[in-house]
């Protein structure tokens, strides 16, 4: 029930199912057909269900302008590209598909007047900075990542926001750090909510868990757990240090712990290392990009969504982002239903005659010529590039 797609293995779809499932049996001599299905992994309902009762894989066409096919159509005089372009399945379903793109644009557009932002231009000229500050962070991060830089200031109890390249795990608390045989050469063991572990070579490492959002959910439907990181996955480091008991063994005092934490940071924004100023880094390129990092914060602090509540400003980012995203997929189905398909395929169709007359395939008035006629016999390699 499993198959492999050329990146990973996935269970097969509805279309798949009835396309093998529909040779059993004989026609016009048995009634009913049997299929065994050998499923050697656990398959859930959901998913069996889907598979037997899914609807089949739709049909879309794959129409495209070739220049065999451009050629082969101007043997006919009585045909050209553009009157089977027009009559294509693709201009049919294109055609066809009008309809609910209206449907969306409308149910769009009322999503978009459900979200009000006070201030419109402030909120454009914030989180621009803040994207640009972002995308500057990230590019010095990895020179604060390395060992010498980081670690000195890894002392036990020391508070660091921690992600990867698939997930946030929001703040934890630093317990130690060990040195591994891998890259960097570090782990970091770290106190922080983790609803799924495992376990390679004696290390915890968390594992991701889409149905749990770790800096979003309660904390207390989590177990606190300590787990390692890699110095990849610290993005922040805090100028805070928690007092850690001896004893971190029993779960209850973990979570005391971390509750202890989570309570100051409803009160306050952690304050954090600065790069240059706290943690000596020197390398004159990272200085300068943290220089522009400190100058768009400047920026940021003057603007009224700065005065705002840290819980406000993350409703607020979370709106706005909703907000540009209904903006953006309004502004691609309004092209959408404006290009007509038709219009798309005359450009292509004038940009590969252009190539077939600099080829001599075709003349300037757009008659075939012996060459091009030639290569429409063409058909086991690109007919023009074949020829020529």
């Amino acid at each position: 029930m499993a198959q492999f797609d050329g990146l990973k293995f996935r269970w097969m779809t509805s279309g798949e199912y009835i396309q093998m499932s529909g040779r059993a049996g004989r026609r016009g001599l048995d009634e009913n057909g049997i299929v065994i299905s050998m499923i050697d992994e656990r398959l859930d309902s959901e998913a069996c269900r889907s598979i037997v009762q899914g609807m089949p894989d739709p049909l879309i066409s794959r129409f495209r302008l070739s220049y065999n096919m451009i050629l082969n159509l101007m043997r006919v005089e009585t045909m050209d590209a553009e009157f089977v372009i027009r009559r294509s399945f693709h201009q049919f379903q294109y055609e066809r598909s009008l309809p609910d793109l209206e449907q969306q644009i409308k149910a769009a557009e009322a999503e978009y007047q459900t979200l009000s932002i006070p201030d419109p231009a402030a909120a454009d000229q914030y989180f621009e900075l803040v994207r640009l500050r972002d995308q500057l962070q990230a590019e010095a991060l990895p020179h604060v990542q390395q060992p010498h830089v980081l670690l000195p200031f890894m002392q036990p109890g020391r508070v660091v926001h921690l992600r990867d390249d698939e997930q946030e795990y929001g703040w934890g608390i630093v317990i130690n750090f060990r040195k591994r045989y891998q890259p960097n050469g570090f782990v970091l063991d770290v106190l922080l909510p983790a609803p799924t572990v495992e376990t390679y070579r004696s290390v915890r490492f968390p594992k991701p868990d889409a149905s749990y959002l770790l800096n979003a959910g309660p904390q207390d439907r989590a177990p606190i757990d300590v787990v390692a990181f890699a110095l990849a996955c610290v993005d922040q480091v805090s100028s805070i240090r928690v007092y850690l008991p001896p004893d971190l063994m029993e779960s209850a005092i973990r979570r005391q712990v971390y509750q202890h934490l989570m309570a100051l940071r409803r009160d306050i924004e952690f304050p954090l290392l600065d790069p240059v100023m706290d943690m000596g880094l020197h390398d004159p390129a990272v200085v300068q990009v943290l220089q522009r990092v400190r100058s768009l914060e400047h920026r940021m602090a003057l603007s009224p969504i700065a005065k705002l509540s840290a819980p406000q400003r993350a409703a607020l980012a979370e709106q706005y982002a909703r907000k540009r995203a209904i903006d953006e997929r309004l502004a691609a189905l309004r092209r959408r239903s404006k290009e007509s398909q038709v219009v798309q395929f005359q450009e292509e169709l004038k940009t590969r005659l252009r190539v077939l007359r600099r080829l001599g395939h075709v003349d300037e008035q757009g008659l075939i010529l012996p060459k091009g006629r030639v290569a429409c016999e063409i058909e086991s390699v690109d007919e023009v590039m074949q020829f020529s």
